[in-house]
């Protein structure tokens, strides 16, 4: 969320319109549209929504989001590794 605008994100419905007009189930990602300040337009995630744990889950959306996770630890971070139970 930026300024209470939803950016990028990934999300999952039982049904919905991609922006290309196709009806879409499962897993999506919320495209940006700068132009237009939102981010409305979904596009499917095919292959996505196979995970054991809700840390392969954030591990995979955080590659779809380009978002890279440091899992090692070390002095500079304070745990080692992602914290859920």
């Amino acid at each position: 969320m930026l300024d209470n605008v939803r950016i990028d994100g990934i999300d999952h419905e039982q049904r919905f319109v991609d922006h290309r007009g196709n009806i879409g189930t499962g897993w999506h990602r919320h495209i940006w549209k700068s132009d237009l300040r939102h981010s409305e337009a979904k596009e499917v995630l095919g292959g996505f929504g196979n995970f054991g744990s809700r840390r392969d889950f954030i591990r995979d959306a955080s590659a779809v989001l380009g978002i890279e996770l440091n899992q090692s630890g070390d002095e500079h971070y304070a745990t080692t590794g992602l914290l859920f139970s």
